[in-house]
């Protein structure tokens, strides 16, 4: 093995692949792509996960006119339905879904819109959960704790940026756009909880 020139653990992998877009028989694209799919292999679901507490969700009991500033501000195709707070997660509600039925009946509740919704373990494989979302059709699933509470939840899309970069649509804001901190009056300031510590220091002149 030790004179065979065969790899025998993942770096050694990374390490041929390299050389073979060095000698051009794979291309930067090739190679990124690839090492996304033995990243992903590794990766377990909490390192891509969006937070519960970032989450955009709908009550179970909300009204339905309710919705629709909600899906117009946000974009998304899919809203996790909670029943009290964050931590219960019930159901899931397809935009498509509302759509298609208000303009049928407009007295249809969210609970009867709502779809069931995977739970999965923070500690799952990426490879193994797209795997599972592919087989049943799902696009979303529920993170859930130790506890058997809502961590946060995580998308195929996510999964597949791991491999492919990240994908934008007409709905995603530019980053370099974002504003992190704004000033309300003289002595306020408007800070989103995700905020870098360098935007703060900068905004601030902290250092």
């Amino acid at each position: 093995q030790l004179l065979s020139g065969e790899p025998q653990d993942l770096e050694d992998l990374v390490e041929i692949l390299r050389e073979a877009r060095e000698n051009r028989l794979l291309d930067t694209d090739a190679l990124s792509m690839i090492e996304g799919v033995l990243q992903v292999s590794q990766m377990r679901v909490r390192d891509i996960m969006i937070p519960r507490i970032q989450m955009v969700v709908v009550a179970k009991d909300a009204a339905i006119e309710t919705l629709f500033p909600l899906i117009i501000e946000f974009g998304h195709s899919r809203y996790p339905v909670i029943d009290g707070d964050r931590s219960k997660v019930v159901g899931v509600l397809l935009a498509k879904d509302l759509l298609a039925r208000v303009l049928a009946n407009k007295t249809v509740t969210v609970q009867e819109l709502m779809r069931p919704v995977s739970m999965v373990p923070e500690s799952k494989r990426l490879n193994v959960l797209l795997k599972e979302l592919r087989t049943h059709g799902n696009h979303m699933a529920i993170v859930v704790d130790e506890y058997g509470q809502t961590a946060g939840l995580v998308t195929i899309e996510a999964v597949l940026e791991q491999i492919v970069g990240k994908i934008e649509d007409e709905h995603d804001e530019d980053e370099s756009e974002e504003e992190f901190i704004s000033q309300r009056n003289a002595k306020e300031f408007i800070l989103k909880g995700v905020t870098p510590i360098n935007e703060f220091n900068d905004y601030f002149k902290a250092q």
